[in-house]
C-alpha cells in the first residue's frame, strides 16, 4: 500500500526563541518576522517516510487571479534525496493528480541551498498547462534488469528504466488515467505478430500518436491536426476482427467520429503513399 499523508503539526518554539536563533545565526529581525509568519501560516503533512509543508499563499508575480501553492518537503530522517517519482507523488497526494507545479533551477545569484529541503511551486487551476513540456502521457515499466521493449528498445537501445513501485507514488489516478485514455504504449503490450515498431517510428514522425483503447480490435494511431486516423490488424487476415479485408485502414474525421474510409491496403509500401497523400506534405 502506498504511503499517505496525515496532517500534522510541527513545533516551532516561541518567538522570542526563534528571533535569538535568527539573531544567533546573523540574520535581522525583520527576517526573523518574515520567517515566522512563513512557519505559522503553513499547513503540515507527514507519511512515514515525508514532511511537507505547504504555503498555500506564497508571493508570485503571476497575479492575483492565479493560485499558487508552494511545498516544501523533505525526508524524515533528513537524509538527501532527489527523486522525481516521489516529488511528483507528494504533488499528486497534496494538491492533486492534475494540477501542474514546477521546480525552480535558480540564477546562481538567488540561490538557495542549506539543508536537505525541496520545494514545488503548483498551480492549483487542475486545467492550467504550462506552454512546455510533453503533452500526451507516456509511463513505460521495465523487465527486473531494467530492460525497456518495444519501439522505445528502438529510439533509445542503451536506456534504463526502473521498475515501477507501487509502494510509493502509483496512485488510483494513475490507474484512472490508463483506462480512461488507454496506454500510450499499448502498441508494445500488443503481442500480435508483424507488428513492425518502424511503422510507429515513421507515423510518430509526422504527428501521429498511439490512440488504441484497451478494448478496441486493433492498434490504431491519430493525427489530430490533419484529421487522420489509422487502424492496423493482424498480419494474419484469419485472426482479423472488424476489418473488411484490408491490413491498414486510413480514416477521416467528419466532425463527429472517424468513419469516412479514405483508403485500405494490405502492404505498408501501400499504405504509407496513402498517409503522404491525405497528409498533404511529401515523405
Amino acid at each position: 500500500m502506498a504511503e499517505r499523508f496525515e496532517p500534522a503539526t510541527c513545533d516551532h518554539g516561541t518567538w522570542r526563541q526563534h528571533l535569538a536563533a535568527i539573531k544567533a545565526a546573523g540574520g535581522t529581525k525583520e527576517a526573523a518576522q518574515s520567517s515566522w509568519g512563513y512557519l505559522k501560516r503553513c499547513e503540515y503533512f507527514r507519511s512515514d517516510t515525508y514532511q511537507v509543508a505547504v504555503d498555500k499563499t506564497p508571493s508570485h508575480g503571476f497575479g492575483d487571479e492565479v493560485e499558487l501553492w508552494h511545498l516544501s518537503f523533505k525526508r524524515n530522517d533528513r537524509e538527501a534525496f532527489h527523486d522525481w517519482r516521489v516529488a511528483q507523488w507528494i504533488k499528486n497526494e497534496i494538491c492533486g493528480p492534475e494540477c501542474e507545479g514546477m521546480e525552480i533551477y535558480p540564477a546562481e545569484s538567488r540561490k538557495v541551498d542549506t539543508s536537505n529541503q525541496y520545494h514545488l511551486w503548483v498551480f492549483m487551476n487542475p486545467d492550467y498547462r504550462f506552454p512546455c513540456g510533453w503533452g500526451e502521457r507516456l509511463v513505460l515499466d521495465s523487465d527486473e534488469d531494467g530492460t525497456r521493449q518495444g519501439v522505445f528498445s528502438v529510439l533509445a537501445p542503451e536506456a534504463k528504466q526502473r521498475p515501477l513501485d507501487n509502494s510509493q507514488g502509483t496512485t488510483d489516478m494513475d490507474k484512472n488515467l490508463d483506462q480512461r485514455i488507454g496506454p500510450a504504449d499499448s502498441w508494445i503490450r500488443w503481442d500480435a505478430p508483424g507488428h513492425d515498431p518502424e511503422i510507429e517510428l515513421w507515423l510518430t514522425a509526422r504527428g501521429f500518436i498511439d490512440s488504441t483503447w484497451h478494448n478496441d480490435v486493433c492498434p490504431s494511431f491519430h493525427n489530430e491536426v490533419k484529421g487522420l486516423r489509422l487502424w492496423i490488424y493482424e498480419l494474419d487476415m484469419a485472426a482479423r476482427e472488424g476489418a473488411d479485408g484490408a491490413r491498414f485502414e486510413l480514416h477521416q474525421w467528419n466532425g463527429d467520429e472517424f468513419e469516412l474510409v479514405i483508403g485500405a491496403a494490405e502492404e505498408w509500401a501501400v499504405m504509407r503513399e496513402l498517409v503522404i497523400t491525405a497528409m498533404g506534405a511529401p515523405h
